[in-house]
């Protein structure tokens, strides 16, 4: 069975759960709508038509036979499609902050030079941590401003500063 949540919006006004909305497809076909108010209550799975409630059911006897959601410390839960559902939400919301992080280092790219932990950074991609630290050396002009002898100068006197599996970040400095 192929299960796939399509169209997820995640709202702002979350409290205690995810606030989202989504489209639940089950094999292809439009099956039912997803959302959380993001109080603390349920996830509300809501076949769109008649015909679509058996195709719900289905999805909801396939993931009964998925492995249990692992909640971490050695805790877990048999998995159901609101645990399902409400999984998918958390790894869409997840992408959603790599992208933002990511972007954001990005654009410091652009005036400085940013180094980071190789490792750090594989563990923030893959959702193991909620954050990514990094070192960030300022540059008077905008890096593309620079002369390719310049980009190489900082490249080299950053690199002889770095520790452990720290890399330079920028795409837009030479690598040595």
């Amino acid at each position: 069975m192929k299960l796939e949540l399509k169209k997820i919006k995640l709202g702002p006004g979350s409290e205690e759960t995810t606030q989202f909305t989504a489209e639940l497809y089950v094999n292809g076909k439009l099956a039912a709508y997803c959302d959380n108010a993001g109080k603390g209550g349920p996830t509300d799975i809501r076949a769109y038509g008649k015909g679509d409630q058996k195709l719900v059911d289905e999805a909801e006897k396939y993931c009964a036979t998925l492995p249990p959601l692992d909640l971490g410390g050695g805790t877990s839960i048999p998995m159901n499609l609101e645990h399902w559902v409400d999984d998918q939400v958390y790894k869409a919301e997840k992408e959603k902050e790599i992208k933002r992080v990511l972007l954001k280092l990005n654009k410091k790219c652009e005036k400085g030079i940013i180094a980071l932990s190789k490792s750090l950074l594989e563990n923030f991609k893959a959702g193991k941590s909620v954050n990514v630290s990094y070192r960030e050396w300022n540059v008077k002009v905008p890096i593309s401003s620079l002369s390719d002898a310049q980009k190489r100068a900082y490249v080299i006197q950053i690199t002889n500063l770095l520790n452990g599996d720290e890399f330079i970040y920028n795409e837009n400095l030479p690598k040595l």
